[in-house]
């Protein structure tokens, strides 16, 4: 009889151990970057991409910036009768008859613009010997910003000639409702595509005014993660820092095993040597110091660095960059052991692990870590003064592995391909043993196809924090970490609405009940055991 109540007592406690480890599910990350969305003209096939990610199960999507939804919408209009308008500043333009009025984009007053509507004119063919005000507009030498009631007012004298798809600078808006119809969540970035070339400050922007909502919506006020900046440091982050300098904290059974330190393009790609450029590099590095020294990071079992464009020695792109400018910022990544991601360059590209990464002053050998021997190795640790660094700029558009570093030493792979290529890396992390990631680069133009793969093991301060009350020592042996000297998360994305001005629900310490979950395992798991010690005695 006692033997009968034994078997049922293993058969229960067996049921419950299988039952419990089959709903525990891996967390995902994708890291991706470039991304090219529906612009088959030059062969951008990011969508395609982002969708590969959805179907991959990917939680979080980590952008690193060129998200290809820039805004250059512009309308244009003919002006059959001559009229006079009136900028913001009270001046008055003349605007001639048989010329083109054109409204560029919306400047909402931040990043010292002037709000309103800019619009210029732009000279008639049939008037090209004209040398008046218009002929000035047409070298865009001179715009001017107009309220909304005054452009209201204007377009009722005009007749539109070449409208574009939406609002004029849609693309803010367009990319945040693309991303809305994925269910992963989303942080990034800021690229040179956003705020420079394609983009403005204004457009930089807006972008960050939907990000935010975006981040508040899906990460933060489900209590998923939080971030905060380098001025304001309380959570959940200005809207004005998200993707400059923001420091977020991610959550993996709810433990928040994920630091990452976004760099905006000003912020960490800028190679200027001006005096103010150099000054942003410097709060960078100081930012890094800040944050990953914090008491919250050494719990943390991963530390990355997001940054859109790296040290020309960490990328085998460009043919023609050989500046370390930013050696600095990636040295500090190093030695905080924070996994290097960026992108800029259109390729997917891998360094071993490396010990040296240039130096603070980009002036010193890079240098791969001693334990790192073998060429075709795909199991390495990371930790406090020893990285990797990744290139993920192939998420929609296409270059060469042509840099000038593409075949050094410390370079272990490149990837790239105009036509039958694009992709992402999807890094999946297991509850049982979070302390170790499989990192794999899909290709999205061939079915998701593991095109490289490697497993990286963090031996991060934070590395070996109780798991589900085990001793992580007994579930894993782990080899030793090379010296810096020489070497359930609920998918669906919640219902709910945020205005502008709507606060979202304060972040709480009390976790997501995944401890809850644990206690009430543990006690079912061992109840048997109890029982049948009882009536052996």
């Amino acid at each position: 009889m006692i033997q009968l109540g034994i078997y049922k007592a293993m058969r229960t406690q067996f049921v419950i151990l299988a039952v419990h480890f089959a709903f525990t599910e891996a967390l995902k990350i994708a890291f991706v970057g470039d991304t090219g969305v529906e612009d088959e003209a030059y062969y951008g096939y990011g969508h395609l991409t982002m969708k590969m990610i959805e179907d991959q199960g990917a939680d979080l999507v980590v952008d690193v910036g060129d998200f290809d939804y820039w805004g250059r919408c512009v309308e244009s209009y003919n002006v059959t009768d001559s009229f006079q308008m009136f900028s913001t500043f009270g001046r008055i333009v003349s605007v001639p008859a048989y010329s083109i009025l054109k409204r560029y984009q919306w400047k909402d007053g931040r990043h010292g613009s002037i709000r309103g509507w800019e619009v210029g004119v732009e000279q008639h063919y049939q008037d090209i010997n004209r040398s008046d005000l218009a002929f000035s507009f047409a070298l865009n030498e001179d715009r001017l910003v107009v309220s909304d009631r005054t452009w209201n007012s204007i377009k009722l004298r005009l007749n539109e000639t070449e409208g574009c798809w939406g609002e004029p600078w849609d693309g803010p808006w367009v990319w945040y409702s693309f991303l809305k119809d994925h269910d992963f969540d989303f942080l990034g970035a800021s690229g040179n595509a956003e705020v420079k070339e394609e983009g403005s400050a204004e457009i930089w922007g807006s972008h960050q005014r939907y990000l935010h909502r975006l981040y508040l919506e899906r990460i933060y006020s489900t209590n998923r993660g939080a971030c905060h900046g380098y001025f304001d440091q309380q959570e959940p982050g200005s809207l004005e820092e998200y993707g400059e300098r923001y420091s977020c904290f991610y959550k993996h059974g709810g433990n928040e095993d994920f630091h990452f330190i976004f760099l905006g393009w000003w912020q960490g790609s800028n190679e200027h040597l001006n005096e103010d450029s150099e000054e942003e590099r410097r709060k960078s590095i100081d930012f890094i110091e800040r944050e990953f020294s914090s008491p919250r990071s050494q719990n943390a079992r991963w530390r990355f660095c997001i940054q859109h464009m790296t040290s020309a020695k960490l990328s085998a792109g460009d043919d023609e960059r050989d500046q370390m400018i930013l050696s600095g910022i990636t040295d500090s990544c190093r030695r905080h052991g924070a996994l290097i991601v960026n992108g800029h360059q259109h390729l997917y590209s891998r360094t071993k692990m490396l010990q040296n990464v240039g130096g603070p002053a980009g002036n010193e050998t890079v240098l791969v870590a001693e334990s790192v021997n073998d060429t075709n190795q795909s199991s390495y640790i990371i930790s406090e003064g020893v990285t990797m660094s990744i290139t993920v700029g192939m998420g929609g558009y296409d270059a060469s592995c042509d840099g000038i570093y593409a075949n050094a030493d410390w370079m272990e792979l490149c990837v790239a391909s105009l036509l039958d290529h694009r992709g992402a890396v999807i890094a999946e992390f297991h509850e049982e043993t979070p302390w170790t990631g499989t990192f794999k680069y899909l290709n999205s133009l061939a079915d998701a196809k593991v095109v490289d793969e490697f497993q990286l093991t963090s031996r991060l301060p934070g590395w070996n924090l109780t798991v589900n009350n085990q001793d992580p020592s007994k579930v894993s042996q782990l080899p030793k970490s090379p010296s810096p000297s020489s070497v359930p998360h609920q998918k669906e994305a919640p219902n709910i609405q945020l205005e502008e001005n709507d606060a979202p629900p304060a972040l709480t310490s009390s976790g997501d009940g995944s401890n809850i979950a644990v206690g009430l395992s543990f006690f079912f798991f061992l109840w048997p055991s109890f029982v049948c010690a009882w009536l052996h005695f």
